[in-house]
């Protein structure tokens, strides 16, 4: 037997693939529609090829390599966005408050 048949080999109905990865059917049908998951139909239920959603989850994982989140620590972002800010400081006035000023050539 060859092993790229046994890619087949393993399937799941659609409603019960979604609930066990926490996925939306909604979301997995467009997936379908955009044929970066393979199923077919068994009798009245659209069966999912786990080998197909495997192949998307590498893809993405692939593309995304190396993209770096932004930090949901509200500290961090803050300290970003001052480290930013010093950057930009010196080409921009800033107010009492700290602010940066609009100039009048910003509002035209």
């Amino acid at each position: 037997m060859d092993t790229r048949d046994l890619e087949y080999a393993f399937t799941e109905p659609l409603r019960e693939f979604a609930r066990k990865r926490g996925i939306s059917p909604t979301t997995v049908y467009s997936w379908i529609a955009s044929g970066e998951v393979e199923s077919f139909l068994e009798g009245h239920r659209r069966h999912i090829v786990l080998s197909s959603y495997d192949r998307m989850v590498r893809r993405r994982v692939s593309d995304q390599a190396g993209a770096k989140l932004p930090s949901s620590n509200p500290k961090i972002t803050a300290q970003q966005i001052a480290a930013q800010g010093t950057r930009d400081s010196a080409a921009a006035p800033v107010n009492q408050r700290g602010r940066r000023s609009v100039t009048s050539e910003e509002t035209d």
